[in-house]
């Protein structure tokens, strides 16, 4: 799973606050079979990627990873997958914010 994960070049791209070199991570633990590991990534991305509706550059960027959950027969961490895909389904873009995505045709 994520085989392409470190094709993205995660330090570059914007988060709330700061920059999205957590995420690859966040991802893995999403679907660990550990409980708090999930839930704490499930926050690491939640209140970052988007947060109160506000969406940055790294949500179109593990949209492709989530989708991947979701086609998977991964069965742990799935509701939380769904949980910030209606989240980012939801969100707009932060006025300050000004989301590029590099190499996405």
């Amino acid at each position: 799973m994520f085989n392409s994960i470190n094709s993205i070049n995660w330090d570059e791209l914007q988060l709330a606050d700061g920059k999205a070199t957590h995420v690859p991570g966040a991802l893995s633990d999403l679907v660990s079979g550990d409980s708090k590991k999930e839930e704490d990534a499930y926050w690491k991305l939640e209140n970052h990627v988007v947060l109160q509706g506000d969406l940055y550059e790294s949500a179109f960027y593990i949209l492709p990873f989530l989708f991947e959950i979701i086609r998977s027969d991964v069965s742990h961490g799935r509701k939380r997958v769904y949980d910030l895909l209606f989240e980012i389904a939801n969100g707009y873009e932060a006025q300050e914010v000004s989301c590029m995505f590099k190499g996405v045709s």
